[in-house]
C-alpha cells in the first residue's frame, strides 16, 4: 500500500508545478490563443516569489493480476519560496487515504537540506538546489514538466469569471516519457530502490483557470494510464489508473519562509551521493 502510493505523490510533485517555455506575444488578452495564454501565464508565475496551493483528488487503481481494486483520496499542500535562482525552500504535505489507512507524506527542502518522511522512514541529506529540485519533481521552479506546444493535441477555451478556463488534450506519449524520467529518482530519494515502474499514458487532460491579468487561478488534471510495477517482494504486475486532481492557489508573493518539522534530528543523515 505504502509504495503504491509513491506512485500519487510521484504525480501530485511533478503535475503541481507544471510548466513551459515563456514568451511575450505582445497581443491583447481577447484575442490570444489558449496556448499563448498558457505562454502567458508561465512567464508571470516566474516572476513569483512565493506560492502556495492545495491540492486534492481521486483515484482508482485496479491490479488484475491479483485481483484487486482500490479507491483512493489524497490531499495536500505544497509551499516554495523563492529567494533567488540559486536559493529556494519547498515543503509538499500528503495525505493518502485507502482501504481503511492514512498515510502522511512530507518533504522539506531548507538551506541546502533535504527532509523526507514516508510514514515510516525519516531521512536527510546535504544537496544542491538542482538536485533537490530533481529528487522532488521540479525540475526548473514552477517549470517541470516541459508543457511544450507540440505536446498539446487540442486546445480550448471557455469563459470563466474574472478570465478563461484553458483545456488542453496533451500527448500521452511525450508526457509519458517526462514521466518516466522523474519518477525514478524520486522512489530512490524514498528509498524505494526495490520497486521499478514503468509508465504508459492512456490519456491526460489539464485545465487551468486564469484571470485577466494571467494569474493562475486553479488546476484540473484528468489522467488514464497503465503501469508496470516491479518489486521485489511481489514480484512484476500491471496496474490500471484512473486519476483526477484539482489544485487551487492559495496565494502569492505571502510566504516568507519554509519552517522545518519540529523534531529535525530526528531525522536520519544520509549520503546523498548513493541517492
Amino acid at each position: 500500500m505504502k509504495k503504491i502510493s509513491l506512485l500519487a505523490l510521484c504525480l501530485v510533485l511533478v503535475m503541481s508545478f507544471a510548466g513551459c517555455n515563456t514568451g511575450d506575444t505582445g497581443k491583447k488578452f481577447e484575442d490570444m490563443t489558449a496556448y499563448e495564454h498558457y505562454v502567458a501565464v508561465n512567464e508571470k508565475s516566474n516572476e513569483l516569489e512565493s506560492l502556495e496551493m492545495t491540492y486534492s483528488g481521486k483515484a482508482s487503481i485496479g491490479m488484475p493480476d491479483m485481483g484487486v481494486n482500490m479507491d483512493m483520496d489524497f490531499s495536500g499542500n505544497s509551499k516554495q519560496v523563492i529567494h533567488s535562482e540559486s536559493d529556494q525552500d519547498m515543503n509538499i504535505d500528503m495525505t493518502i487515504s485507502a482501504m481503511g489507512e492514512n498515510i502522511a507524506m512530507q518533504m522539506y527542502y531548507i538551506d541546502g537540506v533535504m527532509y523526507q518522511n514516508d510514514g515510516t522512514n525519516k531521512v536527510k541529506y546535504a544537496m544542491e538546489l538542482a538536485d533537490a529540485t530533481e529528487q522532488a519533481g521540479l525540475a526548473n521552479s514552477l517549470n517541470a514538466m516541459a508543457f511544450m506546444e507540440e505536446s498539446v493535441l487540442s486546445a480550448n477555451m471557455e469563459d470563466a469569471e474574472g478570465g478563461k478556463k484553458l483545456i488542453f488534450e496533451l500527448d500521452p506519449v511525450m508526457i509519458g516519457d517526462m514521466l518516466s524520467g522523474i519518477i525514478d529518482p524520486m522512489l530512490a530519494s524514498f528509498e524505494a530502490e526495490d520497486m521499478t515502474m514503468d509508465v504508459a499514458i492512456n490519456a491526460l487532460t489539464y485545465e487551468m483557470v486564469i484571470d485577466t491579468e494571467h494569474n493562475l487561478k486553479d488546476m484540473r488534471m484528468i489522467l488514464s494510464m497503465d503501469v508496470d510495477v516491479a518489486m521485489q517482494e511481489m514480484g512484476s504486475m500491471t496496474m490500471t489508473c484512473d486519476m483526477d486532481m484539482s489544485y487551487t492557489i492559495v496565494s502569492t508573493n505571502t510566504v516568507t519562509e519554509i519552517v522545518l518539522p519540529d523534531d529535525p534530528d530526528s531525522y536520519t543523515l544520509m549520503d546523498s551521493a548513493g541517492l
